[in-house]
Order: structure tokens, then C-alpha cells, then sequence
């Protein structure tokens, strides 16, 4: 499955909250149906495009330092970014960033990774 390219590429001031970007994913359909099993792990990662080092994770498990992501329906795959009330400790630049499920808790298979897109964090003012 090829990733959906989010086209609009989002802006987001350092250190504000989560207010601004992507907050809802889903539902993802194969041919009209859900996948196959359920998602019972997702992950949106934030890559530097300069340096092509992780500068954020949001993650559905409950971890330290990164945001958080609601599994809303594991069977169609829909998800909630809860990190509203959360600064994102990004630095200034620009970030490819990805979202990937897991069929399992812990991450230990293969990821299908849904949704890419881009998002330039504008230094305070």
C-alpha cells in the first residue's frame, strides 16, 4: 500500500500547542473494506529534512516525552492526536513526517505506514 501524501504542507510556530496540525486520521479502507486486522499500535514520527534525524514521536502507548495518539477504532483504523494541550518541542526547520500502524501492542511487526506529509516550524517571535 502506498502511503496518502497529506498535500497541504502544514506550519506550525515553535512551542505552541498542537492546535494547528493534522489531529484526526481515518478511517482507511483496502478495496472498500477495512484492513485485515486490527491496528493495536500507531506512531507519527518527525524526521529533519536537513540533518534526516527524529526530532518528535507521537506514539498510542503511554511514553515519556512524546505525544500521544488515540486509537479512536482499531478496526477501520481511525486515530485522534491528543497532544492539544502539549507544546511540540520541535526546533525550527523542516520535517517529513509519517504515521504507521502496527497489528500489535508492542510494535514487533511489519509497520504499514497510511499517511506522509511535510511541516515547517517557524522559530518564535
Amino acid at each position: 500500500m502506498v502511503p496518502a501524501i497529506v498535500a497541504k504542507m502544514m506550519t506550525h510556530y515553535q512551542g505552541n500547542r498542537w492546535i494547528d496540525g493534522c489531529r484526526q486520521f481515518g478511517p482507511v479502507s483496502v478495496d472498500g473494506l477495512p484492513p485485515g486486522d486490527p491496528c493495536l499500535y500507531a506512531e507519527m514520527r518527525f524526521v529533519r529534512k536537513k540533518t534526516n534525524t527524529v526530532g518528535y514521536v507521537m506514539k498510542s502507548s503511554n511514553s515519556a516525552g512524546s505525544g500521544k495518539i488515540t486509537i479512536v477504532d482499531a478496526v477501520n483504523y481511525q486515530f485522534l492526536i491528543d497532544s492539544s494541550e502539549e507544546e511540540m518541542p520541535l526546533d525550527p526547520g523542516t520535517y517529513d513526517w509519517s504515521f504507521t500502524t502496527y497489528r500489535t501492542a508492542d510494535a514487533s511487526d511489519l509497520p504499514l505506514t497510511i499517511w506522509v506529509g511535510t511541516i515547517k516550524i517557524v522559530a518564535k517571535v
